[in-house]
C-alpha cells in the first residue's frame, strides 16, 4: 500500500508499505502496526520501521486515510517484556488535545467486552478477540488512558483530567457527556478550552 513516513529529522519519505490486514474486518491490523511496519524503498529493498525511528506513518486503505503517530509509551502499552519505549498509536483527532486508539487482543473464556466507544459486545468462549481503547494527550504531555470501567470512576477520572476546562467538567458531572462521548469531549475541549 502506498504511503509515507516522516523521519525523526522531519523528512517525508514515500514508500510502499506491507500493511497487515484483518480479513474479516477488512481493515488494517492496527495491533500489529503499533510495534513495527515493513516497507519497500524506491530500490524495492525491504525495511522495517519501528516507532523510535520515525514520527509518523500514513497510508490510504479502501479509500480511507490512516495515520499512526509515534509516542512515548508512558502507559506501558508495549508490555513488561518489551525493550521499546515508543509505540505507534492510531491517530483519530488532532488539536491541542489529541485522540488516539490503542488496539489489543484479549483472550479467555468469553463474556462481555467493552469497546473503545464504550459499547459492550458479547464474545464467544475460547480464543482471543480484538478490542481497543482511547488514549488522550494534551499538547506534548504524557499519555492518558480513558478507563472503561464503572461510570463513577470514569466520570471522576475525566473530571480530573479536564480540570483545566470547567465548562466541560460541568457537562461531564451533569451527564451531558457519558463514557461513549469521548470524541465529542475532545472536540469541545479543542474548541472551547485553553
Amino acid at each position: 500500500i502506498q504511503g509515507y513516513f516522516i523521519s525523526n529529522t522531519h523528512d517525508t519519505v514515500r514508500v510502499i508499505f506491507n500493511i497487515p490486514i484483518k480479513l474479516l474486518m477488512q481493515e488494517p491490523n492496527f495491533e500489529s502496526l503499533q510495534k513495527k511496519v515493513k516497507y519497500f524503498d524506491s530500490n524495492n529493498l525491504k525495511h522495517v520501521l519501528k516507532p523510535d525511528m520515525t514520527i509518523e506513518i500514513a497510508f490510504d486503505f479502501e479509500g480511507k486515510k490512516y495515520r499512526m503517530l509515534s509516542r512515548n509509551d508512558d502507559l506501558g502499552l508495549n508490555g513488561i517484556f518489551s525493550n521499546s519505549n515508543k509505540i505507534f498509536l492510531h491517530f483519530i483527532k488532532d488539536g491541542k488535545l489529541k485522540l488516539f486508539e490503542y488496539h489489543f487482543s484479549s483472550g479467555g473464556g468469553g463474556g462481555m467486552m467493552m469497546g473503545a466507544g464504550g459499547t459492550m459486545t458479547m464474545t464467544p468462549g475460547g480464543g482471543s478477540h480484538s478490542s481497543s481503547k482511547y488514549i488522550l494527550q494534551k499538547e506534548n504531555a504524557q499519555l492518558f488512558e480513558t478507563k472503561s470501567g464503572w461510570w463513577l470512576s470514569f466520570r471522576e477520572d475525566m473530571t480530573n483530567y479536564f480540570s483545566d476546562c470547567p465548562e466541560l467538567v460541568k457537562k461531564i458531572k451533569e451527564k451531558v457527556y457519558k463514557r461513549d462521548d469521548i470524541e465529542l469531549m475532545v472536540d469541545e475541549y479543542n474548541r472551547n478550552c485553553r
